[in-house]
């Protein structure tokens, strides 16, 4: 919220830095002596200074103090730690008392963090690692790491951290931490900080220890969000001052709202904390106004983000998206269930094959005996041809012949049986596989047809079947592939359309909430001006008093001088005298013309030069005032002559 408003500014319009400020509101009460305070240093020197170099706010510099009477003292941001109330602060403004009269000790603030819990220890270690990570890696270990925490590594971290914060030592030398004398100095700058956690030397000489890791990530946590709050109300970076508004008011309003932002962070009020940023840049923005270009262009932007929404053709494009979905939704079911056929028949169609390699198999085996047996016959018979056999042996050879012809027929048939089978098995599968890649072809068709009249470009994934083809499940695996491609292609296209959609909303949203802002803004700016210009006419009035009153005075000066003419015309003697007072007759008539020329001059200036309206006044009336001393001592020069 810090730059809604006055993004906008005139390159005329002067800014005014928060140290100019400060040095301006020190000139205001110079005989005050401020005890307690860190002076510290711009944003824009802390960054370059970190080296030792000197820089900073210096207020009323008593070269006489001892270390022991280093005090802390005004920040370059409004997070000051001073140690007195916004009323004091404001009663030293105006009366110039003495310090010492209501100097008071710092108050004691009861530590609302519990730092034995191992989840804020996590949360705390892991602000700190970050922080470094993106503001100062090469104190880390490796870049990244905060453990193991060393007593140097632990020191380069509190010298970077009051360095971004700025803080210097009796307001000339930035604080620097050595291993030989931070133990003793720690604690004193804390204390002066007001820190809420414990800090002893045992912890501080024993920062590696995992006892005393709560306490060392405690304060590392606590300086690290300070930086972070002292950032956020960084008046120089984010906010402009107007040239004529450096006034005490704001100073006291600023710091009053700066020291009720140091205790709610203190006491962990997060929500208080919001509310009291708010009511600064609210505040701010009463102070500075806004320009109607301003105020122009965001309406201007509103309404264009508008008709972004409500272009009709995006609705339509969403319209055809959310058909686009269910048709897609109920075709990719269409495919799973034609990709559970197609493994079921290909399950089938494996069984198949597998009973046709059996029954090829016995087939061959079948062969073989016959082969064998026919082979056994001739054998005995070339046996019975060259041997002589009695009557049994050849009975006997008879009988086993019949019984292996018996065998072979058998065999031939049960081997024409399976030829049969197997015949039968390919004819089954060929069909069962046909039968799969028909239904899927025609209902694969059936959707593409339905879906060409939202989608032209689906006319050319038609597929054609060719069951005499070797590569058919081929082909319609590359037709799915390819329309699966188009499908997250749309898919794409209709998702980026949403987001574009959503963020046109959310955009919407926000210029709206900035509208809302800014005419909160103009109605608080205007009651503010109406105030204003009632507080101009009564100014006004009271100077048209002043005039009618000094115009009274000249004519009774007008009166004494017709008075005086009459006196030197019975004067006939001395003639010398006579020309003159005709000559200072004729210059204080010229002096009136002009008197009379510059307050219609003056008239004319006055709506535009109301703010310097007691200034001008004093001035007229000193010079109306010197004017008439003159005239005074001419009158009485001639009257004694």
């Amino acid at each position: 919220m810090a730059g809604v408003g006055w993004t906008k500014r005139s390159s005329k319009t002067n800014r005014i830095s928060y140290t100019q400020f400060l040095n301006d509101l020190g000139r205001q009460s110079q005989s005050v002596e401020r005890p307690s305070r860190i002076p510290l240093r711009s944003s824009s020197q802390s960054g370059r200074d970190r080296g030792g170099a000197t820089g900073g706010v210096i207020h009323n510099q008593n070269k006489q103090r001892s270390k022991s009477q280093a005090s802390v003292g005004v920040s370059e941001t409004p997070l000051s730690h001073m140690k007195f109330t916004p009323s004091q602060f404001s009663s030293r403004m105006t009366s110039g008392a003495s310090s010492n009269a209501s100097c008071k000790k710092p108050s004691s603030y009861k530590d609302p963090r519990n730092l034995q819990d191992k989840e804020f220890q996590k949360e705390a270690t892991h602000l700190v690692q970050s922080y470094f990570q993106e503001k100062c890696p090469e104190i880390l270990i490796n870049g990244s790491e905060i453990k193991p925490m060393t007593i140097k590594m632990f020191i380069a971290m509190i010298n970077h951290l009051f360095d971004v914060l700025g803080i210097l030592d009796k307001g000339v030398e930035p604080v620097r931490f050595a291993v030989s004398s931070y133990e003793k100095e720690l604690p004193f700058w804390m204390k002066k900080l007001e820190y809420p956690g414990l800090i002893t030397k045992a912890w501080l000489q024993t920062v590696n220890v995992p006892q005393y890791w709560p306490h060392v990530v405690g304060l590392l946590s606590w300086l690290v969000k300070l930086c972070n709050v002292t950032a956020t109300f960084n008046v120089e970076e984010q906010l402009n001052f107007p040239s004529d508004y450096v006034s005490q008011s704001w100073a006291v309003f600023i710091f009053k709202k700066s020291m009720e932002a140091f205790r709610y962070y203190n006491a962990g009020k997060e929500e208080e904390y919001r509310e009291l940023c708010v009511e600064v840049v609210q505040k701010f923005n009463e102070i500075n106004g806004l320009s109607e270009d301003v105020m122009r262009e965001l309406q201007e932007e509103i309404d264009e983000y508008k008709k972004k929404v409500e272009d009709p053709t995006l609705l339509a494009d969403k319209d055809s998206y959310d058909e686009l979905e269910q048709q897609l939704k109920i075709l990719e079911s269409q495919h799973q269930k034609l990709v559970d056929d197609i493994e079921r028949k290909e399950i089938y169609i494996d069984e198949l094959k597998s009973k046709s390699v059996k029954s090829e198999k016995n087939c061959l085996l079948i062969k073989c005996q016959i082969e064998d047996s026919k082979k056994e016959i001739e054998r005995l018979k070339t046996i019975i041809a060259t041997q002589s056999t009695s009557v049994n042996d050849i009975a006997d050879i008879q009988k086993k012949t019949e019984y292996l012809d018996k065998e072979i027929k058998c065999l031939t048939k049960e081997c024409e049986d399976y030829s049969q089978l197997i015949s039968q098995y390919e004819v089954q599968a060929a069909g069962a596989r046909d039968k799969v890649i028909l239904q899927s072809s025609h209902a694969f068709n059936r959707s593409i047809i339905q879906l060409e009249q939202m989608i032209p470009e689906l006319s050319k994934f038609h597929i054609h079947v060719d069951l005499e083809s070797e590569n058919v499940l081929a082909s319609m695996e590359e037709t799915v592939k390819s329309l699966e491609s188009l499908k997250n292609t749309y898919v794409e296209k209709c998702q980026s359309l949403e987001d574009e959609n959503i963020e046109s909303h959310k955009t919407v949203q926000d210029k709206k909430q900035q509208l809302e802002l800014l005419q909160q803004a103009i109605k608080a700016e205007e009651s503010k001006k109406a105030q204003k210009m009632m507080e101009n006419a009564a100014l006004i009035k009271s100077f048209e008093d002043k005039i009618k009153e000094s115009t009274e005075e000249e004519a009774e000066w007008l009166e004494k001088i017709d008075a005086l003419e009459g006196k030197l015309k019975e004067v006939n003697a001395v003639k010398e005298n006579k020309k003159l007072l005709e000559e200072r007759h004729e210059s204080l008539l010229n002096t009136l013309d002009q008197k009379q020329q510059f307050w219609a001059e003056f008239w004319d200036q006055v709506e535009e030069k109301w703010r310097v309206i007691p200034t001008t006044l004093e001035s007229v009336l000193d010079k109306i005032n010197k004017q008439n001393k003159e005239l005074e001592e001419a009158v009485n020069r001639t009257i004694k002559q």
